[in-house]
């Protein structure tokens, strides 16, 4: 597995696997994605109160399949800082600004956690 890097939406190709993890505050997104990718997220909480506050995506090539993935981690539903349809409208806004401006052309595979 090569070391994984935080990246932008630009930094995205139209081959590589996106999974998007979505689920309530505390469900373990972020821990999953650092499991995941190998990568060390400092905002992995251990409570119910939330640490992530913006989308953010982690990109690292699979080293059986060769295949780039990004895992995309979202801020949680049932949010202590922000209401669920803010979160809703920064998940949609992400994967908007991805199809659009980037011309991405794949289908989205949510993972709820």
């Amino acid at each position: 597995m090569t070391v994984p890097l935080k990246v932008n939406i630009g930094q995205l190709a139209h081959d590589d696997i996106i999974i998007v993890t979505v689920g309530p505050t505390g469900s373990a997104k972020s821990s999953f994605i650092n499991i995941a990718s190998g990568s060390h997220c400092d905002t992995v909480g251990h409570s119910l109160v939330s640490r992530t506050c913006e989308v953010s995506a982690v990109k690292y090539t699979d080293d059986e399949s060769g295949q780039r993935i990004v895992l995309v981690d979202t801020p949680g539903l049932n949010n202590t800082s922000k209401g669920d349809l803010e979160v809703q409208a920064m998940i949609s806004q992400w994967l908007r600004s991805m199809w659009e401006n980037q011309g991405i052309d794949h289908q989205c595979h949510p993972l709820f956690s």
